[in-house]
């Protein structure tokens, strides 16, 4: 994780993912240029709301990193109160907008930045906040590293 910020982008509907223009206007997830391609931007939070990490996704699939992942904590943090009944961590930012939206955007729902290779790494940094919630569900997905 490494360099400055890109500029933030705009929000607007993944029509192929069925995810509204308005839940990506609440999670952040943008669209923007790179090095004149067109690319997804997570935009990581800290507790404070300020941009601090961004995960660049390209068409092709590869990802980059701008800012410092590790002060915004899971993606979509920023978002929740502390504690409650549940918390859904998904392994990643457009899962973690589908679930959300699934459910009227009422439960918490967060996203570690590095797929499921790197959760328990992420889930350990936060073990803080994770532990004020009464149940934690982890929705992988069915491969290998899920």
């Amino acid at each position: 994780m490494a360099g400055d910020l890109i500029p933030v982008g705009e929000a607007q509907a993944l029509t192929s993912r069925k995810i509204t223009e308005e839940t990506c206007t609440k999670w952040g997830y943008t669209i923007g240029e790179l090095h004149n391609q067109k690319v997804q931007i997570a935009n990581y939070r800290n507790a404070t709301g300020q941009v601090v990490g961004q995960k660049v996704r390209f068409a092709n699939k590869d990802f980059r990193f701008f800012g410092d992942i590790k002060e915004a904590g899971l993606y979509g943090q920023h978002l929740w109160r502390d504690g409650g009944r549940r918390v859904v961590v998904t392994e990643g930012e457009l899962d973690a907008m589908s679930v959300s939206q699934m459910q009227g955007h009422k439960w918490p729902v967060v996203s570690v930045a590095t797929g499921a290779k790197g959760a328990k790494k992420a889930l350990a940094a936060q073990m803080e906040w994770l532990d004020k919630f009464d149940s934690v569900i982890l929705m992988f997905d069915m491969d290998e590293p899920g």
